[in-house]
């Protein structure tokens, strides 16, 4: 052997080529590097490294966290998933009208067990919040107050690396009698990861009151920032640019309604506003009260607004740039255009890519790609399931893009 390539060794590898090269690896396959040698060990430990890994987790087939290909599952049996969709293709006749059907799998890759009542009561879960830079916020209840009332309990978890912090206990004010909102983001400028809830009286009694949550802090921060007097709100939250944003009623001064939309910066701690004047229906009460029908999401980092409560076809209104409240932009989905697949009645936007393709979650069931572009359909069939034909297909509770990451949620306040 020559003495140039005896001197072939890891040790001999600049550590900027290493750096590159595995950022480019699965998390798993991160784990397992950990033990290769010290110095790959201290390059994947090292916080920077899980930025970087993160960052070329979502740019490098040119996407945002929200058009990821692979998602979190919550099934209606409260069981849930990782699932990451394989780049085979497969063609069929449909059997119906003689469609041609391209079929994509997702792959149900990962049970996931995730901590819920500490008490080991027999509670459901509920994502709170898509996940944010491959945390998920979670809890065994919604609403409070929930059945058992001094156990009211919230997570922060990352599912790839296994770890989970539970949140301090919420002092709620007034005796516990008020309606919850939440809201789960990231601070871009203090690089934070931040929790906050709205407590939120409808009947009026009292104005509404709020607190923060700084992820590797111990407590809540009870926040100044006034609020606006809100009567009623969509659950489930958008994080964009920096501000998480719900979809409420409020009353103003004077005592007229109107629907808004409320912002939080996570930044300033500051709320805001944003008209919905543009929006005709939604002057109506009874729509913003109408279950899974319009929702206020992130679609491919822009704040949109979803209307899926017609039969015939879903209305998609994306702000393309946020700071001009004004720059909406519409489009509409035939309901029919899906005959393909199948018929469906409830249909869901769960996320847009930059090609133009949306995802759909049909009925609860079928997971559907549909291209605003050029029009055309696939079926994302899911399996690794654990389902059998006897058990027919699984219903969805929830189905979340999602992008793995190292970063640790016990350690999140080292950013």
């Amino acid at each position: 052997m020559s003495s140039k390539q005896s001197n072939l060794s890891l040790d001999n590898f600049p550590t900027d080529l290493i750096t590159i090269i595995l950022s480019h690896l699965l998390v798993k396959s991160l784990l397992v590097c950990r033990a290769v040698c010290k110095t790959w060990r201290q390059i994947i430990d090292n916080p920077n490294f899980h930025q970087l890994h993160l960052l070329t987790s979502t740019t490098k087939s040119g996407n945002t966290s929200s058009s990821s290909s692979s998602y979190i599952l919550l099934l209606s049996s409260d069981e849930i998933y990782i699932a990451t969709e394989q780049q085979q293709e497969e063609e069929h006749e449909d059997n119906d009208d003689g469609k041609r059907v391209i079929l994509r799998r997702i792959h149900a890759t990962t049970k996931l067990d995730l901590l819920v009542c500490d008490k080991g009561k027999n509670c459901s879960i509920f994502l709170l919040h898509p996940p944010i830079n491959g945390l998920m916020f979670y809890s065994h209840s919604m609403y409070y107050p929930t059945k058992y009332q001094n156990d009211f309990c919230m997570y922060i978890c990352n599912p790839a690396i296994r770890e989970y912090v539970k949140l301090p206990n919420i002092v709620f004010p007034n005796g516990g009698k008020s309606n919850l909102m939440n809201g789960f983001g990231f601070d871009i400028i203090n690089n934070k990861f931040k929790v906050v809830v709205i407590f939120v009286c409808l009947n009026g009694r009292w104005e509404p009151k709020s607190q923060v949550y700084t992820l590797g802090s111990n407590s809540w921060r009870t926040l100044q920032s006034k609020i606006p007097k809100i009567k009623s709100f969509k659950a489930g939250s958008a994080f964009v640019n920096g501000s998480l944003h719900w979809l409420t009623r409020v009353e103003s001064e004077d005592g007229l309604r109107s629907t808004m939309i409320l912002s939080f910066n996570l930044a300033s701690e500051d709320f805001g506003v944003i008209s919905t004047s543009g929006f005709n229906f939604l002057s109506r009460e009874s729509y913003l009260k109408a279950k899974n029908t319009i929702n206020l999401v992130e679609l491919g980092g822009c704040l949109s607004l979803v209307d899926s409560s017609s039969s015939h076809h879903i209305n998609i209104w994306i702000l393309k740039d946020y700071s001009v409240k004004t720059s909406w932009t519409g489009f509409s989905i035939s309901k029919f255009s899906l005959d393909g697949i199948g018929r469906f009645e409830k249909v869901y936007v769960i996320s847009f890519r930059k090609n133009g393709e949306i995802i759909l979650l049909c009925d609860d069931s079928k997971l559907v790609s549909y291209n605003t572009e050029t029009r055309n359909v696939m079926a994302l069939e899911v399996d690794g399931l654990g389902n059998t034909l006897e058990d027919g297909p699984k219903c969805f509770g929830s189905t979340l893009p999602y992008v793995e990451s190292l970063i640790s949620p016990k350690s999140a306040s080292d950013l």
